[in-house]
């Protein structure tokens, strides 16, 4: 990429940021409720940061790195995702936007916050993912590349139900077995609700962006996909919250291991029967062909 393509992506960069700290300013605070033990909420003491009085430049740290690492991941992505550039740019943010607005759930069944917060706290989280896939696709995207790996839809949505059905399955090895933070016994039907739709969802960021990974062997795209692709994002999700709170970093730092190994089985095994679909399809073609 040229310099004037790093240039536009760095003022794209703190357009986020800005608007990051802009919507968190306008929308209520999990502070209110988590701090004050209303409606039945877990209160939680601040974190070092907070009360060193270092929070706003260690949030403004980490909203640049965070960013910064969202765009680096889209500049790879987008050489061979199969859209024109501002469809590019929309699908990765919905993408990424929706799964900080799902995961921004989960903390009404653990911390029993009231879920209208968090679905404000959300919206706050996915609007400046949204608005800088966007961006990144209008201004920083290529047009589309004509070699760009397409394969048959049909196909790929197995994806979808593989990698959900093996993120329940760590999920619940996890809240049973390793006991990390959860509803798991509170609130069974709320954690079932939640980890199935968080896992469709991933299903579905895998479904919408595997056509830029550059590998094509299934345990390398299994890879790339679940510690690079998903893996960066999902870490600097997961570890938002340590910089308001007093949290236990072992826990987050398990339920990330679980959630990122579940996706590498989950897209592994998804390509394994992508690949199987695939050949089964084109012996049928060829058949076809021959008989006509």
């Amino acid at each position: 990429m040229s310099l004037k393509g790093w240039g536009k992506t760095a003022c794209i960069v703190c357009i986020g940021v800005i608007l990051d700290v802009v919507v968190h300013q306008i929308a209520p605070q999990i502070t209110a409720s988590a701090q004050s033990g209303t409606s039945g909420a877990i209160v939680l003491s601040p974190s070092l940061l907070v009360r060193l009085g270092l929070f706003a430049p260690a949030f403004l740290i980490f909203a640049f790195i965070t960013f910064g690492l969202f765009a680096a991941v889209f500049i790879y992505l987008q050489v061979n995702l199969p859209h024109r550039r501002w469809m590019k740019g929309v699908w990765y943010g919905l993408a990424f936007g929706g799964l900080w607005y799902i995961g921004m759930l989960e903390a009404s069944l653990v911390l029993g916050t009231p879920i209208k917060q968090e679905l404000f706290m959300g919206v706050a989280d996915a609007l400046p993912i949204l608005v800088m896939g966007v961006l990144l696709g209008g201004f920083v995207s290529t047009p589309q590349n004509s070699h760009s790996r397409s394969r048959n839809s049909r196909a790929r949505i197995i994806a979808i139900p593989c990698i959900a059905l093996c993120y329940m399955a760590g999920r619940y090895i996890a809240y049973g077995l390793l006991h990390i933070d959860s509803a798991y016994v509170t609130n069974p039907l709320g954690t079932f609700l939640w980890t199935f739709g968080m896992g469709i969802w991933v299903g579905v960021v895998y479904y919408l962006l595997e056509s830029g990974i550059r590998s094509i062997f299934p345990l390398h795209r299994a890879i790339i996909f679940s510690c690079v692709i998903y893996g960066i994002d999902w870490f600097m999700f997961t570890f938002t919250m340590p910089l308001l709170f007093d949290m236990n970093l072992m826990d987050l730092l398990l339920r990330l291991i679980v959630d990122i190994l579940s996706v590498v089985l989950g897209v592994f095994f998804a390509e394994k029967l992508i690949g199987r679909l695939s050949t089964s399809s084109g012996t049928k073609v060829l058949v076809k062909l021959k008989a006509g």
